[in-house]
């Protein structure tokens, strides 16, 4: 009988690595408690938010707290959950102050209600809503690959909110984004619905007698 770790299965039936590492809800429920010590500690808060990339974390031993706490103890050629942890941690100590757990991040800078169509998208009417995150930095952060660039999108993000942020839900979409294309999807589908307030916005909607003649959609 051969060794099953000598002989690995095909590549259409093998486990991906990335399906394998802990979910965004497991690494969000998490963060906080780790951003609490952290904030006890200002000089790796200070090295952290000095970091540019996920490996200048590498020397920093709360980072690599964060990381084992998260199951990271081991390198993979397939796995880059290192380099994930690592990057959450620069992130989280951009965080100043932990904000409402109730209130997404994208909900706390998005519009109250969802906007109507404009026909000239250059007009500066004074009653016109601004949201704290701009429409066109809205679209980069829905476009931000994996990584530095989503890193530093981030953190641009925190600096908006004066370092304000839901932790929980800032590291589950951190964690999620790199997770898989699946998680990164749902996530920017999420990001979309609290940013324009699609969940509890109703103004603009079918009058509720035909809404319900209507029926539930198939």
């Amino acid at each position: 009988m051969s060794d099953p770790i000598k002989s690995p299965a095909p590549i259409s039936t093998r486990t991906s690595a990335r399906a394998s590492r802990p979910k965004g809800k497991y690494v969000a429920a998490l963060a906080e408690p780790w951003w609490t010590m952290l904030m006890d500690n200002p000089g790796a808060r200070a090295e952290l938010r000095r970091c540019r990339a996920s490996v200048d974390a590498v020397g920093v031993p709360m980072a690599l707290l964060l990381a084992r706490q998260i199951g990271v103890t081991r390198l993979d050629d397939d796995d880059r959950a290192l380099d994930v942890a690592l990057g959450l941690a620069i992130l989280l100590a951009h965080v100043r102050e932990s904000a409402d757990p109730k209130t997404a991040v994208l909900r706390a800078v998005g519009y109250s209600r969802i906007p109507a169509p404009s026909k000239n998208k250059n007009s500066n009417d004074p009653g016109e809503e601004r949201p704290i995150l701009s429409d066109v930095r809205f679209r980069r952060l829905m476009d931000a690959e994996p990584g530095p660039e989503l890193l530093m999108t981030l953190i641009r993000l925190i600096r908006l909110c004066d370092g304000r942020m839901n932790i929980a839900d800032l590291s589950e979409a951190w964690w999620s984004w790199h997770r898989s294309s699946y998680d990164r999807d749902h996530i920017r589908r999420r990001w979309a619905m609290d940013y324009y307030n699609v969940r509890t916005d109703r103004s603009n909607l079918p009058d509720s007698n035909l809404a319900e003649s209507a029926g539930d959609p198939e």
